[in-house]
């Protein structure tokens, strides 16, 4: 993890880790033995527009793509309840931004980026690819992260899978149902 002790930190950036209940997320867990087997990137601790990659239809787990993510959207939508947790990691206002137009840069050209498939291969084989737009989720998530220095990385960004991301320095906001999070926090404005 990048120290700049001498920035103030007064900005957060979450990480959103899930266990969705897609046959896809299933095989994924079944593979890798992890709990968490999505991640995605928010701005503000109500969770309610995240990035990241994953499917771009509903029912059909192909193609992947670059995506905003909500509760009430996509896979997400038919569910009751979503286990998951939120962690938050304190960054300057700088290295905010930096994270944020990065995220949202990407987003507008979403048309540039695709899921990483031989990456995701490369993660279960612990075999190590590159591509400058290729993305997995959690690829994607330590990307933004290390490119705005909230974290460091020793592995290849392609073999990071979400439960890795557990082991940064992230605050844990919250564990449990993501659904009734979500619930909460848009009671609570």
């Amino acid at each position: 993890m990048t120290d700049n002790r001498s920035q103030s930190r007064d900005k957060y950036i979450y990480v959103v880790l899930s266990t969705p209940a897609s046959n896809t997320g299933r095989a994924i867990g079944v593979i890798t033995g992890d709990r968490y087997t999505h991640a995605a990137i928010a701005f503000d601790s109500s969770i309610g527009e995240m990035y990241s990659f994953g499917r771009k239809w509903r029912h059909f787990p192909f193609p992947g793509r670059l995506k905003k993510e909500s509760m009430d959207t996509d896979i997400f939508e038919r569910l009751d309840s979503l286990e998951g947790m939120i962690l938050k990691f304190p960054v300057s206002r700088e290295q905010y931004e930096t994270a944020y137009r990065r995220a949202v840069d990407m987003y507008e050209h979403k048309k540039l980026y695709k899921y990483n498939y031989l990456g995701a291969m490369g993660t279960v084989f612990s075999l190590a690819t590159k591509s400058k737009n290729r993305f997995t989720c959690s690829e994607f998530a330590a990307y933004i992260l290390e490119i705005c220095g909230a974290a460091k990385f020793t592995k290849p960004l392609n073999l990071i899978r979400p439960q890795d991301l557990l082991d940064l320095d992230g605050e844990t906001v919250f564990s449990g149902d993501l659904k009734e999070y979500v619930r909460s926090s848009s009671e609570e404005e």
